[in-house]
C-alpha cells in the first residue's frame, strides 16, 4: 500500500511539474521498500523456524509437484494423507510441512 502511494505521488509530480526523473526515483523508492519489507519477514521466518527446532523434533518440509489437472480439493487430501502417513511411519518427525509447487 505504501509502493502504491509512493508511485502515485511521485507520478502525479512528475506529470505535474514536467520532471520526468521523479518516475524513475518512484521505481527507486520502491525497490528499496521491497528490499527493506524482505529483510524483515526473512528475520521472521527464520525466528519461527528456530521456535521450533530442538533436539527432540524434526521438522520436514517437502514441496511436491502435482499434476496440473488436480483440483485444490484433492491436493488438499493428498496432502493430509502424506502428512499423516509420515508421522505414523517416523514418529521422530513433529512437524510436517508440505507445499505444492
Amino acid at each position: 500500500m505504501a509502493g502504491l502511494l509512493i508511485v502515485m505521488i511521485l507520478m502525479s509530480l512528475s506529470h505535474s511539474l514536467q520532471i520526468p526523473e521523479l518516475d524513475g526515483l518512484a521505481s527507486v523508492i520502491v525497490g528499496v521498500l521491497l528490499v527493506f519489507v524482505s529483510f524483515i519477514l526473512a528475520r521472521e521466518s527464520r525466528s519461527l523456524l528456530s521456535t521450533y527446532q530442538s533436539p527432540e523434533d524434526v521438522i520436514l518440509m517437502l514441496i511436491i509437484d502435482f499434476k496440473d489437472d488436480l483440483d485444490t480439493e484433492y491436493i488438499t487430501e493428498a496432502i493430509t494423507r502424506i502428512r499423516t502417513r509420515i508421522k505414523t511411519e517416523f514418529q521422530f518427525i513433529h512437524y510436517v510441512i508440505i507445499q505444492p509447487e
